[in-house]
């Protein structure tokens, strides 16, 4: 994601939780609000979260990998959150 947007790049912390150490947190800032990721490596799935969507990405029904409808999602945000920051500029 950061080499089709590298602006995301400035704009993330990488956060780690004591009771879930293991799961990795990343929460993209931009001027216009944010947007975060949670990876769970354990049970393998995705959350992404922002501009009042929640989206859960995992092979939980034997479905496929859901890799690519996260991405898809998080391309979204990042769409969203440029457009809405451009637009206050």
């Amino acid at each position: 994601m950061f080499k089709e947007f590298p602006t995301l790049a400035t704009s993330v912390a990488f956060l780690r939780w004591c009771v879930q150490p293991n799961h990795l947190y990343a929460i993209f800032n931009f001027s216009s609000g944010g947007f975060g990721v949670q990876i769970d490596p354990g049970l393998e799935y995705i959350i992404v979260w922002g501009a009042g969507e929640h989206g859960e990405y995992g092979d939980w029904m034997g479905d496929g990998d859901r890799l690519a409808s996260a991405l898809d999602h998080v391309r979204t945000l990042v769409w969203w959150f440029e457009s809405l920051s451009n637009a206050v500029e």
